[in-house]
């Protein structure tokens, strides 16, 4: 992520997975894989009080999630976002999801 050309190579690749369902069915599969490793990982480096605990698997994968509503957010920014703009997305995605958690809203009337 150091260089320059770097947000808009990354925003064209993120716009072309966007259209390119292989591409985009691609990276969520390396993401899903990847996370099942770091999964795998906490697993042997921390002492859960039961295996079949689903909560590091939830806290990951919310992780995993507010990264993709980041990066959503960011790739829909006009023009070619920066660097800050996904350190500030991401800040903002993270800081949501404890309010997601016990998200209410009333029904609306038609």
């Amino acid at each position: 992520m150091t260089d320059e050309a770097w947000p808009r190579r990354a925003l064209l690749s993120r716009r072309l997975a966007g259209q390119t369902p292989s591409m985009d069915a691609h990276g969520l599969h390396f993401c899903h894989r990847t996370s099942r490793t770091a999964l795998d990982i906490l697993h042997r480096r921390l002492h859960f009080a039961a295996p079949d605990d689903l909560r590091p698997q939830l806290a990951l994968d919310m992780l995993v999630a507010a990264f993709h509503c980041a990066l959503d957010r960011w790739t829909n920014r006009p023009a070619t976002p920066t660097r800050g703009d996904l350190t500030t997305d991401m800040r903002d995605a993270f800081a949501a999801l404890p309010g997601s958690l016990t998200l209410a809203a009333d029904l609306r009337t038609p």
